[in-house]
């Protein structure tokens, strides 16, 4: 007769002595690649043009604070929404009577996570794209100002 205790009693032993196994230690990763370069440099006779380099850092902070967008940005909308609200205004027309003077800004994230996310995120652009569709909503993709996509992995 087979007892489930004992491949149970194994793994919880295996398991603890895991546990109880000494951390490695800490490997000092600069030093270690710092070292290997010198290394080929003295086989090579030079070092490659893909060297580290010594460089300054930067005066200005490398983050900028989100309380508002960027200028970047900024451009970039002023520069989109024109070509934007005219695609939109134009679906809006075909869809039947609607207002067409004053757009808002349309944008769409794909998920992610696998092969069915990036198969659904193809076929919706596909539908949105008037390029390359005869659906009801084709056109829609022309009218969007940004399209992010994310990733669960």
């Amino acid at each position: 007769m087979y007892s489930h205790s004992l491949p149970l009693a194994a793994a919880s032993l295996l398991i603890g002595n895991a546990f109880a196994a000494p951390a490695p230690a800490p490997v000092a990763i600069a030093s270690t690649y710092a070292d290997s370069v010198q290394s080929l440099a003295k086989r090579q006779g030079s070092l490659s043009p893909y060297q580290p380099v010594s460089a300054a850092c930067p005066d200005t902070p490398l983050v900028r604070e989100a309380t508002e967008i960027g200028s970047e940005e900024a451009d970039f909308i002023s520069s989109r929404k024109e070509k934007a609200d005219a695609a939109l205004a134009a679906w809006l027309e075909k869809q039947g009577s609607f207002s067409t003077g004053s757009q808002p800004t349309v944008a769409l994230a794909s998920s992610g996570g696998g092969y069915r996310a990036l198969l659904a995120g193809a076929g919706v652009v596909k539908a949105f794209d008037d390029r390359d569709s005869n659906s009801s909503v084709s056109g829609i993709y022309q009218a969007l100002t940004y399209h992010a996509g994310l990733s669960g992995e």
